[in-house]
């Protein structure tokens, strides 16, 4: 879905009504969870399992940090941002490191049939793993309490852009407040969005008229 066409603008206006219309914050959040998975799966519906995926590693291991003793936390840690890693790496790093160790083998002479497997690399895989990475990683440092609502951990994981001014993507350092109150951020979102297209159609106008004289 192209952030100038038709059916994002249906679907932006949609949300817009719908957000609003919505009397409880509980209710916003969930609406703008389920639009954001609707919006990522027009590009590849089967990738939003792997967000989800990465959702629930995330909320099972800040569950699992706020009951643990001090011994089993280290390695609930581990564990989840090893599977995380695993992810992020497996997606955008194994054809690269197959390609480059097949192109070494053929200089050395030996000829290998590695199994290259042409992934595609999901959109904003990076951002959503390192926002999971970070929640975990603050839970168990004790900077901020394990967050009940899976809801709220998905609204917080599937945003890939930041609060303005912000350049990283720390749960403590300030995006937790959106879990507190969705409205805020995402009518800003909303409104770049519209600014975003506004600006982009206009000059699509300009190059036209100018063209056209």
């Amino acid at each position: 879905m192209n952030f100038v066409s038709f059916e994002f603008a249906v679907f932006l206006a949609v949300v817009y009504v719908l957000h609003w219309s919505c009397r409880h914050a509980g209710t916003r959040k969930l609406l703008l969870t389920i639009a954001s998975y609707v919006f990522y799966a027009v590009w590849n519906w089967r990738f939003c399992f792997l967000m989800l995926f990465v959702t629930i590693n995330a909320f099972a291991a800040g569950q699992m940090l706020a009951r643990a003793k001090r011994r089993r936390r280290t390695a609930i840690l581990a564990a989840s941002i090893g599977i995380d890693l695993t992810i992020l790496g497996f997606f955008k790093y194994y054809d690269f490191f197959l390609s480059n160790v097949a192109a070494t083998l053929a200089d050395l002479g030996v000829a290998a049939s590695l199994p290259v497997l042409r992934i595609v690399l999901p959109v904003g895989i990076s951002f959503y793993t390192f926002h999971a990475i970070s929640y975990v990683v603050d839970v168990y440092r004790g900077k901020v309490e394990s967050e009940p609502s899976f809801v709220n951990i998905a609204l917080y994981i599937r945003r890939f852009g930041a609060k303005p001014g912000k350049k990283n993507c720390r749960y403590s350092s300030g995006e937790s407040e959106l879990m507190e109150d969705a409205l805020h951020c995402e009518v800003y979102g909303l409104v770049m969005c519209i600014d975003r297209v506004w600006v982009v159609c206009s000059a699509g106008w300009a190059e036209g008229l100018s063209g056209s004289q």
